[in-house]
Parts: C-alpha cells; structure tokens; sequence
C-alpha cells in the first residue's frame, strides 16, 4: 500500500501493485480525489481514504473499485 496525503488529515492509500494484478479501474476513488487536486492518472483496484476531509474527525472510507 502507498499513501497519498490528500489533506493534512485526509489519506488516500493505493495497491502500488495493482496495474500488475490487472486491477479495474476504480472510477469512484478517481472522482473522490478530484475534488481535493488534480487526479491525471486512474486508480487502480480497491482503496481506502483515512482520516477527514475536516478537521477534528477520523474515520476510513473502503472504495472498492466496483463502488
């Protein structure tokens, strides 16, 4: 797994092996992180997001790649 910090307390962590394994795309985690930057390339496979997109929250979010 590889974090990618979205926000300072907001976590998008990927498979970094994915393209590999011949993971989908996953459409949903490409549009979740849009909304925080630029999002070039897809994500691959399932995700989770930790943290919030708030501050003063925590929580995780799975965003498998057939969301």
């Amino acid at each position: 797994m590889r974090p990618i910090g979205l926000t300072a307390s907001l976590t998008l962590w990927v498979d970094q092996d994915a393209a590999a394994y011949g993971e989908a795309p996953n459409r949903a985690a490409h549009g979740l992180v849009a909304l925080y930057r630029p999002a070039l390339l897809p994500y691959l496979g399932d995700v989770v997001f930790t943290g919030a997109p708030g501050s003063g929250g925590t929580g995780w979010l799975l965003c498998g790649r057939g969301a």
